[in-house]
């Protein structure tokens, strides 16, 4: 089963910083930083991007797009 880092997030592992890991391309976790450091996995933990500075990044299966705007629902046959 191969593993990548694929982000950092602050304080994500009670008081230390984990790493978002995927699996094969799909099931992604969270593990802390130390274990990911000791297994070895690529990339370094060091060229990983922190989350809250990776421009919105999301896990796998959600949208990094809004939700449309309640106006955008409207029945367009009211016209």
């Amino acid at each position: 089963m191969a593993a990548e880092g694929v982000l950092r997030k602050r304080n994500g592992w009670g008081d230390q910083h984990s790493v978002r890991v995927r699996y094969d391309g799909t099931l992604e976790l969270e593990v802390p930083e130390r274990w990911y450091q000791k297994q070895g996995w690529q990339p370094p933990v060091e060229q990983l991007p922190w989350a809250d500075e990776a421009g919105g990044a999301k896990p796998s299966g959600e949208s990094a797009a809004p939700a449309p705007a309640a106006s955008d629902s409207q029945d367009s046959s009211k016209t």
